[in-house]
């Protein structure tokens, strides 16, 4: 069974609110250096997940999705927090967890690049 993507794929990419407030609290300098975090945090996870997959380990896939979905959300990355919730919460099967793949691939790349664009 595939998981419906639908909403999570059309979130917002950020939350511009989350980064407002991240700037708020920590200034410039230092928001810059945090959003650097999140390409290095979620493309780790995302490495992860897919090593669980391969191996079978669906739960293992699961943990890393819960572990991307908080990093993303932190920084106000809606549609890859959204995306990673929906395999973490959804995934019932390997062959679910792995159709979530490419939009989980594609939104990590559209963040890391709307990300480049602020710094």
């Amino acid at each position: 069974m595939q998981i419906d993507l639908g909403d999570a794929e059309s979130a917002p990419l950020l939350d511009r609110a989350v980064i407002e407030e991240l700037r708020i609290n920590v200034g410039d300098e230092q928001l810059l250096a945090l959003l650097g975090i999140l390409p290095e945090e979620s493309a780790k996870c995302l490495y992860e997940i897919k090593n669980a997959l391969s191996q079978g380990d669906l739960e293992g896939a699961r943990r890393f999705a819960h572990r991307l979905k908080g990093a993303a959300g932190n920084f106000g990355a809606k549609r890859l927090e959204a995306l990673a919730c929906g395999l973490e919460l959804e995934a019932e099967t390997l062959e679910a967890a792995g159709s979530c793949l490419p939009a989980l691939d594609e939104a990590f790349e559209e963040t890391r690049r709307a990300l480049a664009a602020i710094a």
